[in-house]
C-alpha cells in the first residue's frame, strides 16, 4: 500500500495503545476511544493464574489451558474492536487510514506460548501487535487506504497549541491519559497524539480544519466499549 491520500475524502488516525486499543480521530472532528481495559484485565487474570500453578507445578497441564484462553480471549476481543472499526469505515466513508508504523515483524499466535515468555510486557506488547495488524488487514479486505507514519514525539508535543514534532521533555504530560496545554487545557493524550499523526502526513495535515479539530478536542472523546457478559473468571 502506498502512502497516497486521496483528496476531499474522510481520514481517520489510530493511535495503538493498551488500556485504550485505539485512539481515532477524524477529518469529519470525531473523536473516540475503543477501550482495552477488560481485555488488560483478563490477561492480567491468566497471567496471575499461570504464575501461581508454575510455583506449585511447572508441568500442569493447567498451564497451557489458562495461556491457551488467554490467547483465544485476546483474539475474540480484538476481532470485535476489528469488526467496529470495519462498520465505522463503512458508515462514515473512511477512505484513509493514517497509522504509526511499527518497526517489528508480525508476531504469531502460538509465539504466546512457545517463542516468548510469558510475562506482563510480552503478553501486553502482543495485545498492540494484534491489533496493529488486524487494524491494517480490515483496511485491506476493504480497499481502504493506509498511511504509515513515525509516530515519535506525536505523544509528547501539544497539538492545540502547534508545537513542533521534536524531542522534547512531556512536560505537557501530567499523567496517564492526560495532557495539559500551554493555556491550562486538560485534553486526553491519546486524542493528542492521533490528531499529530495528521501533522506528520503533508496531504493529510491538508484535509484537517485545524480550529474545530482544536474546539473538538477539548471536549471529552466518546469511549466505545466491548462488554463480554458470557465471559467466566475460572
Amino acid at each position: 500500500m502506498k502512502n497516497k491520500v486521496p483528496v476531499n475524502l474522510n481520514i481517520m488516525a489510530i493511535d495503538i495503545g493498551l488500556n485504550y486499543l485505539g485512539a481515532c480521530t477524524t477529518t469529519k472532528h470525531d473523536h473516540f476511544l475503543l477501550d482495552g481495559h477488560l481485555l488488560k484485565s483478563w490477561s492480567f487474570f491468566y497471567l496471575k493464574k499461570v504464575h501461581e500453578l508454575e510455583k506449585i507445578n511447572p508441568q500442569s497441564k493447567r498451564i497451557y489451558k489458562y495461556k491457551q484462553k488467554n490467547l483465544a480471549y485476546i483474539n475474540q476481543y480484538i476481532f470485535k474492536v476489528s469488526s467496529y472499526l470495519k462498520r465505522y469505515c463503512k458508515k462514515n466513508r473512511i477512505h484513509t487510514i493514517i497509522i504509526g508504523k511499527i518497526p517489528t515483524k508480525k508476531i504469531k499466535k502460538n509465539n504466546l506460548f512457545f517463542d516468548m515468555d510469558y510475562d506482563y510486557q510480552n503478553v501486553n506488547s502482543y495485545i498492540m501487535s494484534c491489533m496493529y495488524y488486524e487494524t491494517i488487514d480490515m483496511a485491506k479486505k476493504n480497499n481502504i487506504s493506509v498511511v504509515f507514519i513515525d509516530e515519535s514525539h506525536t505523544s509528547s508535543c501539544s497539538f492545540y497549541d502547534d508545537e513542533w514534532l521534536i524531542y522534547k521533555h512531556k512536560k505537557g504530560r501530567v499523567c496517564r491519559g492526560r495532557f495539559k496545554t500551554f493555556d491550562g487545557h486538560n485534553v486526553h493524550a491519546d486524542i493528542n497524539a492521533s490528531l499529530n499523526f495528521f501533522r506528520k502526513n503533508e496531504k493529510c495535515e491538508q484535509l484537517l480544519d485545524f480550529e474545530k479539530a482544536k474546539e473538538r478536542m477539548l471536549l471529552h472523546p466518546r469511549k466505545v466499549f466491548f462488554p463480554d457478559n458470557n465471559q467466566k473468571k475460572s
